[in-house]
């Protein structure tokens, strides 16, 4: 009997395609997907007959190629919780992509072990399995989806050429697929690379999509440190750790990568292609480096999956990598173990890194004030505090010009202002003359308002900003440098308007 085929380029619905699929294999029947490499033919794991169909329809009895569809590394564990770095880092890297892992499987408590014993017997042979996550949204939606694992193989005949196209796997399967999807020819019209993973060494023993040289810079162990802007603490950090690990293992820094160890650096708040700063350049300087040809870069989920360790320069920067990406949080490190922070020097003299911040609030942004004051101080920052000191109610016009007063005569170098909305305290900071006070509401607008406008009151709302957004942008905001040039000609016609307004009634 001829198969169901479905164009999934011409699906109104695609989701109606992906339900089909999984009541398919749900039901023991066998599916056809097409995936970055080739087409795939893939049975229900849970179900006996439905793999021997699997085995039929390729015609090898003692057929050893067949693997488990994963999700991606971290569904991989549940099936392998002993796969070793090197294979835990392939996968992170490689998936999903055109890679299958072939790994050890001798854990007790690993799920292949509660697939049905033929089944097993077909899946993992002498003491191994092949996990393979393919890079297409179709066969992952389906797993996602489906309650069982699935067992995927090429859809051709054992030892016949590899099906591109749905056409092909028709004609190659002979009527024993029950439904393949059609996505047109595959993307690389290539087998998957199968990779042989013993402890921390690799094999290729197929051939594929993914060539040595570019699994050997995949297999290497990267560690990324992680500052805010990319543009001082990390690179210097990377500087240091590069020619320390050099020094280890007695080669050149910039021959690091050739034994196999990657060091990188990116901000969770960076700019792409950001030069370091002035004071880091002279700092590693002092110690031999060059860090001038440095370019910043943001923090990306890619980078993310892919490092070994992630050594940050603060508390906060872990918890904000954390909470974007909850599966780090095994792999991320604060630098300082101590409970203290790399403290940021951007902004002060080499060496020295202290502002005196005056900050203040209303009864609305009282809570939020007294955990600004403790970042403030594990900053190294010198604090005045004006209040309020409690929850009852308080004007917060007072409280913004005894801020920004003490900022407009110098006495603080810059100041902090908390209300419900941000608003309010903003208005009443700007009719100071000097003061150039704003509301920001995200990374972005604290370091542009330093870079372009050269705030010196910074305002935030309690009602509206998280903890941790709020922690980042006060980092952000004190660590960022007026820009200067033609923004310095647009602030000194602001300060100018203060005094060439006039408000006398027109004639």
């Amino acid at each position: 009997m001829p198969p169901v085929v479905i164009d999934i380029r011409s699906a109104e619905d695609l989701r109606d395609v992906v339900h089909r699929a999984v009541q398919a294999l749900a039901e023991g029947r066998l599916v056809a997907f097409p995936t970055e490499t080739v087409y795939g033919l893939a049975a229900s794991a849970l179900s006996e007959e439905a793999v021997d169909q699997l085995v039929a329809a390729r015609g090898d009895v003692a057929d050893q190629s067949l693997a488990l569809a994963v999700k991606g590394a971290e569904d991989a564990l549940d099936y392998v919780p002993d796969l070793s770095p090197l294979g835990q880092r392939l996968a992170r890297r490689c998936w999903p992509g055109p890679v299958t892992l072939l790994v050890e499987d001798r854990h007790p408590e690993g799920l292949i072990q509660q697939l049905p014993q033929s089944v097993r017997e077909l899946i993992a042979t002498d003491g191994r399995v092949r996990l393979r996550s393919p890079a297409h949204p179709v066969i992952l939606d389906v797993l996602r989806l489906l309650p069982g694992p699935v067992a995927i193989a090429s859809a051709n005949r054992s030892g016949a050429a590899e099906s591109v196209t749905a056409e092909e796997v028709v004609q190659a399967l002979d009527g024993n697929v029950q439904m393949v999807l059609d996505d047109g020819r595959s993307r690389f019209a290539q087998p998957a690379s199968v990779v042989k993973v013993d402890n921390e060494n690799y094999e290729i023993i197929r051939p594929g999509v993914v060539s040595d040289q570019v699994l050997k810079r995949l297999s290497g162990f990267m560690v990324l440190l992680v500052c805010t802007g990319n543009t001082c603490r990390s690179p210097m950090a990377e500087m240091i750790f590069r020619h320390m690990i050099a020094e280890k293992i007695g080669c050149k820094p910039e021959e690091v990568e050739d034994h196999g160890i990657i060091i990188m650096s990116a901000g969770i708040a960076a700019m792409m292609g950001g030069r370091a700063s002035a004071e880091s350049v002279s700092v590693c300087d002092s110690l031999g480096f060059d860090l001038r040809n440095h370019e910043s870069q943001p923090l990306t989920p890619q980078l993310v999956r892919h490092a070994d360790l992630i050594l940050t320069m603060t508390r906060s920067h872990r918890e904000a990598i954390v909470s974007e990406w909850p599966d780090a949080g095994r792999r991320t490190f604060a630098l300082v173990q101590s409970g203290g922070d790399v403290a940021d020097p951007i902004g002060g003299p080499v060496g020295r890194k202290t502002m005196q911040i005056a900050i203040g609030s209303d009864h609305r942004g009282y809570q939020v004030k007294t955990k600004i004051v403790e970042l403030l101080k594990r900053l190294d920052h010198k604090v005045i505090d004006v209040g309020t000191d409690d929850t009852e109610s308080v004007d917060y016009p007072d409280i913004a010009a005894d801020v920004a007063h003490r900022v407009a005569k110098g006495e603080c170098d810059r100041g902090i202002l908390i209300c419900g909305s941000g608003l309010g305290m903003c208005i009443a900071a700007n009719k100071v003359p000097g003061i150039r006070a704003a509301s920001c509401h995200d990374d972005l607008t604290a370091e542009m308002s330093r870079r372009h406008n050269n705030l010196n009151v910074l305002c935030l709302s309690a009602d509206m900003l998280g903890e941790k957004l709020i922690d980042r942008m006060v980092e952000i905001w004190l660590k960022t440098e007026f820009e200067g040039g033609r923004h310095a000609r647009r602030v000194e016609k602001i300060t100018k308007l203060e005094h060439d307004i006039d408000c006398s009634e027109p004639s």
